[in-house]
């Protein structure tokens, strides 16, 4: 699965989908190479496929996952509405480049469309996650994209979760997207890496104060995956106003590139939509944080009228 941005144990959140917000994480022992997500390849007779959406941003070149709300709505992370909506790309496939890069004209039109508008939450403020350290931070981040276009046969808007008592610790939850299904962590030399400040901004280094040596400890991480759509299952570890929290420390979770996707918790059968992935720890293998969309109903129905009124 792909990106997410911050998660915690001294953690370092990582925001899963774009920006490099900066945060805190646990020391990972040594170098390590594995598959982080335990995730399986999702096919199109699976629950989650029908609803769960690739997004592209081409002025950026970065991955993320939403899920279909309406006929013509999209819910995402607004750490993924980082460009104009034109720039802003729908796929609607199991695999997210195969179909936007298809050559086949018929192809294209079928699976994927443009965004038409977007609108983030109105106290999402990115530099308020950047600037944060504390893993308890609410962050509001929330994002909703109106396409035109007809949805592709098969495709529908995923049902959303209506009672919030099924919200309870230890309660399995079902996530989707289209990011990173490795992740590979080098430590580094910080006196011998070239441009270290550098590298430290633009995230190509994580970094971290070592608790016992008082000295910086950094660590190259690279994300590896083919952006086909993968789910996966953890547990609840915690809930708090507007977020859910999940145990991802069991091999379990989501990463990079699935920033935007769905948190389902299966009832009777069927699939109920109630999370957007926001953030995670930076190697994917902690806690993943979750923005709760029963909290912000009230601003999703009422931003899906204002947005969808002028529809032709």
């Amino acid at each position: 699965m792909n990106l997410l941005i911050a998660v915690f144990t001294l953690p370092i959140l990582l925001a899963f989908g774009c920006s490099n917000v900066k945060t805190e994480k646990s020391t990972p022992s040594k170098p390590s190479y594995s598959r982080i997500i335990g995730g399986e390849l999702t096919s199109e007779k699976h629950l989650a496929a029908p609803s769960t959406v690739g997004i592209y941003d081409l002025e950026n070149e970065f991955i993320c996952t939403g899920t279909l709300l309406t006929e013509h709505i999209i819910v995402t992370a607004a750490h993924c509405i980082e460009t104009k909506p034109e720039k802003i790309r729908l796929v609607f496939g199991l695999q997210l480049f195969e179909t936007l890069n298809a050559r086949e004209v018929d192809i294209q039109e079928e699976f994927v469309r443009r965004a038409q508008a977007t609108r983030r939450h109105p106290q999402w403020n990115k530099q308020t996650t950047e600037n944060t350290s504390t893993v308890e931070t609410e962050w509001h981040d929330l994002a909703l994209i109106l396409f035109k276009g007809s949805l592709p046969e098969g495709y529908h808007p995923a049902t959303r979760l209506a009672d919030a008592a099924l919200l309870t610790e230890g309660n399995r939850v079902i996530m989707a997207g289209y990011g990173a299904t490795h992740v590979k962590i080098t430590n580094v030399n910080e006196k011998k890496y070239p441009n270290l400040k550098k590298a430290i901004e633009s995230g190509e280094l994580e970094c971290e104060e070592d608790e016992t040596t008082q000295k910086l400890k950094c660590y190259k991480i690279d994300f590896e995956g083919d952006d086909e759509l993968f789910h996966t299952a953890a547990t609840i570890r915690s809930i708090s106003s507007t977020e859910v929290r999940l145990d991802e420390s069991h091999g379990h979770g989501t990463c990079v590139g699935d920033s935007g996707g769905p948190a389902f918790i299966e009832h009777q059968g069927e699939l109920l939509f109630f999370g957007v992935t926001s953030r995670g720890s930076f190697a994917c293998d902690n806690t993943g944080v979750y923005t709760n969309t029963l909290a912000f109903k009230d601003w999703i129905d009422q931003t899906i009228i204002e947005l969808t009124q002028g529809l032709k």
